[in-house]
């Protein structure tokens, strides 16, 4: 045998162990990178069961939270159309979001203007394990939005217990592959995402239209069978492939990965076309080199082989380097795989954290809105808040302030790390709080000490000093685009939150923000409650008095006419049967009777306040000075009077007479009130009342006011009879002993003079009536002399318009006793019909005011254009405000009121004729 066949033979017979031994370090290495792979793709089908379970719970979990809206939970359709809107366009992986009621009629969707027709669609009622889940996913269906590929999500909406919606969103399918495509995974590999009955939700490599068919039957058995592991199978095309799967235990779905057997071989044939080529060089360099190279190859194959071991147990991995490149890339794969899976389990572990904190947050945030809906105590959701932002956000200190309305100060409500802020009041200019109150928006700081934007006060620089908190930042508590309140965030020097936190922690200060509105809208309420009750009280009063009052107004007119005819009769009668004729005593007591009724229809219009008054600028002080001594002996000697007067008493505008018969009224009824005798004390002061002190329905007006009191020791009134104190005909007197007028009176004189009247009183301790009458200027000049009461006669034609016959023929009457010349009309035509006939005789037009068909003063302008020359004076029963109405009463304008005397009559006819000319037609 020639040496290069010994030679050849030696090579051969020397690179067979070589060989050998590289083929056990392929195959060992090939067993090792096959078992690797393997398992790295059952952890990424595990990695993405558990992202695609994650993606399902945090929708379930927004659903949740939309569940419990409080406008949901209402039936507020409108409301939650609008707080979901911004939901629904924050998850892009939604198709959309609807309301549905338990028959499947869709009741609200955010994607579409409110309002808008809504269709009814095929929406089963929730299992019972559905139900106690809290959620049901249906099968795979198409988006009403995109037309793409959709799984409904579906959670029940319980309002009292009872289920009365059901809150969907529908999950496109897409977006579910899109978790697929974004793991690193070996060529070729095929993502398959299945549901518990065994139909593919989302596939990638150009699988969609395998979505919503059953699964492949080889995959559908072996998912049957475990919930996580792999298998080889063919596929339709003749292709081995390798498939590693795992099973959600929550939703039941399943991950699974399709690799080519050709790609999980691929680093092995290669190598092996590599080491063959190798081979060739070695026979060819020779067998030394051969050696070495197989010694070299053999080597470092084994280190592979224990770095593939050490991957697949965890321990820590350190590839040896070599110069061969088919092992090279060998260790790389095998780097870059164990690289790959690392990064796999920092995301999936970073999921698992994100998935953790968004819950948590969820649950404090529902907590904190079962708060706001059950408690009208803004201090304890405030500190929910706080406590909840200090958890999640892992911040040493939380505070919140809400804005004084009176000062504009921010106050402490709630704090967490902050004990020494309890209490505080700090200048709305002054802090991160305050930055973030004026502008409305949030507001960061690194170093509040630092920062040139942020103002802080001594005591709270002090205080950031000690704390060593001074990183911050604050978001404002806003309600209707008003910011009532700040919520502010502090940690040590340089910290930074994210967008997601201080959006969290605004969402916190958002439903703080709802808690304090609601119990200052809830105050708010109460107060305006009780005003209402204490304002329909005082209204419903006013409307008896009112009733009362318009009664007596109304019986005026005619009692005024019958008085004045009985009357003046009687008076006229008296004179023609002089002082000793047998019957003059009986009509005297018609006289008296007369003007007793005279009385008592004055008392009527005054409780009405309806009265003709004759106000001046009187001295309270001087006025009951003057009253004392009549007082005194109309009391009696077992009762003490006692005169406090203010010495600056100030000046009112008030009737002198109706005012010593408000104190002839208040005393008498104190003296009734201390049947065993006791003391009252009268006082006068100078006040200033307001609206609040005189009350809405009062018709007095804010101002300076002169204030009198009388106050009694007598037996006081219950509640019962305090409230009916000033209605007429009301008296606790026995029978006889009053008309219940008094007190009556006494109301309608203070309301007709601009003033207010206000009693307290308990039973056995006394009463006080208090009296305030508008303050007015002192008048310095004096006042004109009165009428000396002597009637004078004349020849002059007097024009009398009066519609009752009665009166007419009286006045008439009289005026003839003292020479005038009278001629008499009982209706506005008569009188005009005459005024033609004597147009240049008639010096003066007594008419009455108020007369059916035209009024007095619209007579005296027709007469006036008849009568140029004609003066004219008015007459008339009625109330003032009829007169006014009518456009008569007014101090330039001559008036007389019924009833009058004859006297009377021809005096007031006297002082018109003898004083300045006022034309018929004034």
């Amino acid at each position: 045998m020639k040496l290069r066949s010994h030679l050849v033979l030696l090579i051969v017979v020397a690179i067979i162990p070589a060989v050998a031994v590289s083929a056990v370090a392929l195959y060992f290495f090939a067993a090792q990178t096959k078992t690797t792979v393997e398992t790295s793709l059952v952890d990424t089908a595990r990695a993405l069961s558990l992202a695609v379970e994650r993606d399902v719970r945090s929708t379930v979990s927004a659903l949740h939270v939309l569940a419990g809206s409080a406008d949901l939970k209402r039936g507020d359709l409108r409301a939650f159309h609008e707080h979901a809107a911004p939901v629904l366009r924050a998850w892009p992986a939604w198709d959309n979001l609807v309301v549905l009621d338990l028959a499947g009629q869709e009741l609200g969707d955010p994607s579409v203007p409110f309002g808008a027709p809504l269709p009814k669609i095929h929406a089963p009622r929730l299992s019972d394990s559905a139900m106690r889940a809290g959620f049901a996913v249906s099968e795979v269906g198409t988006g009403p939005v995109t037309s793409a590929a959709t799984i409904a999500v579906q959670v029940p909406v319980s309002i009292d217990g009872e289920i009365r919606y059901m809150l969907a969103a529908s999950l496109r399918t897409d977006a579910l592959a899109d978790l697929l495509t974004e793991q690193r995974v070996p060529a070729g590999t095929v993502g398959t995402l299945v549901d518990r009955n065994k139909i593919v939700l989302a596939r990638t490599g150009g699988g969609e239209r395998a979505v919503g068919q059953p699964a492949p039957s080889d995959l559908a058995d072996n998912v049957s069978e475990m919930a996580e592991g792999h298998f080889s199978t063919v596929r339709g095309e003749g292709q081995p492939v390798f498939v590693a799967f795992s099973t959600s235990p929550v939703t039941g779905w399943t991950i699974a990965l399709s690799t080519p057997r050709s790609a999980l071989s691929q680093p092995f044939e290669s190598s092996l076309k590599l080491f063959g080529g190798g081979a060739l060089l070695v026979i060819s360099l020779g067998v030394v080199v051969a050696l070495m190279l197989s010694r070299r190859v053999s080597s470092s194959l084994r280190s592979l082989a224990s770095a593939a071991a050490a991957m697949n147990s965890g321990a820590p991995v350190r590839v040896p380097r070599s110069r061969v490149q088919e092992v090279k890339a060998i260790g790389e794969a095998l780097l870059a795989v164990h690289r790959e899976r690392e990064r796999s389990e920092e995301h999936r572990a970073l999921l698992l954290a994100d998935a953790e904190h968004r819950r948590r947050a969820a649950e404090s945030l529902n907590d904190v809105k079962a708060l706001v809906s059950e408690s009208l105590e803004p201090e304890s959701v405030a500190q929910a808040v706080v406590n909840a932002m200090a958890r999640l956000l892992g911040a040493p200190m939380v505070v919140l302030y809400r804005t004084d309305p009176d000062s504009s100060d921010l106050v402490l409500v709630s704090e967490v790390g902050a004990p020494e802020r309890r209490g505080w009041h700090i200048p709305r200019a002054t802090g991160t709080v305050a930055m973030a109150l004026e502008t409305g928006t949030p507001v960061q700081s690194a170093d509040v000490l630092t920062d040139p934007r942020i103002t802080l006060e001594d005591r709270l620089r002090a205080d950031i000093e000690r704390s060593q908190y001074r990183a911050a930042f604050a978001v404002p508590l806003m309600v209707r685009g008003t910011a009532i309140g700040s919520l502010m965030v502090g940690d040590g020097i340089g910290r930074i939150y994210a967008d997601e936190e201080i959006d969290l922690a605004q969402t916190f200060a958002h439903h703080a923000a709802i808690a304090m509105n609601n119990a200052r809208l809830y105050q708010e309420l109460r107060a305006a409650y009780d005003k209402l009750s204490v304002a329909q009280q005082q209204l419903l009063q006013a409307q008896k008095m009112e009733a009362v009052g318009r009664l007596a107004g109304g019986i005026a007119h005619d009692f005024n006419n019958l008085i004045t005819v009985i009357s003046g009769r009687s008076v006229m009668l008296m004179r023609e049967l002089g002082p000793d004729h047998p019957s003059r005593r009986k009509i005297e007591i018609i006289q008296s009777t007369a003007d007793r009724a005279a009385d008592i229809t004055r008392q009527l219009l005054a409780f009405s306040r309806k009265q003709l008054l004759a106000p001046k600028r009187l001295n309270v002080n001087e006025q009951v000075r003057a009253m004392l001594p009549v007082l005194e002996r109309l009391l009696g000697e077992d009762i003490t009077v006692t005169f406090l007067p203010d010495v600056d008493s100030g000046t009112v505008l008030a009737d002198p007479a109706q005012i010593d018969q408000v104190l002839v009224n208040l005393l008498v009824n104190a003296r009734d009130a201390m049947p065993r005798g006791g003391r009252i004390e009268l006082c006068t002061a100078n006040v200033s009342l307001t609206r609040d002190d005189l009350g809405v329905e009062s018709e007095a007006v804010p101002g300076p006011y002169v204030m009198l009191s009388v106050q009694d020791t007598g037996e006081g009134m219950d509640a019962a009879t305090l409230e009916r104190i000033f209605e007429p005909f009301f008296t606790t007197k026995a029978m006889n002993r009053g008309t219940g007028l008094g007190l009556a009176t006494v109301y309608g004189i203070i309301k007709q003079s601009g003033g207010q009247i206000v009693v307290d009183s308990q039973v056995g301790l006394g009463t006080t009536f208090r009296i305030y009458l508008p303050s007015v200027a002192a008048d310095v000049r004096p006042d004109a002399p009165g009428p000396n009461g002597i009637a004078a006669g004349g020849r002059e034609t007097i024009l009398i318009v009066e519609d009752e016959p009665d009166v007419s023929e009286f006045a008439r009457d009289a005026l003839v006793l003292y020479g005038y010349t009278v001629l008499s009309a009982t209706s506005p035509n008569e009188a005009l019909a005459i005024a033609r006939r004597h147009r240049d005789d008639i010096d003066v037009v007594l008419t009455d005011v108020v007369m059916p068909g035209m009024s007095g003063r619209e007579l005296a302008n027709r007469i006036a254009e008849i009568c140029p020359r004609a003066r004219v004076a008015y007459m008339s029963g009625y109330t003032e405000d009829a007169i006014v109405r009518r456009g008569v009463h007014s101090a330039e304008i001559p008036f007389i009121a019924k009833p009058f005397t004859a006297d009377s009559l021809a005096h007031h006819l006297r002082t018109v004729l003898d004083g300045e000319p006022v034309a018929a037609g004034r």
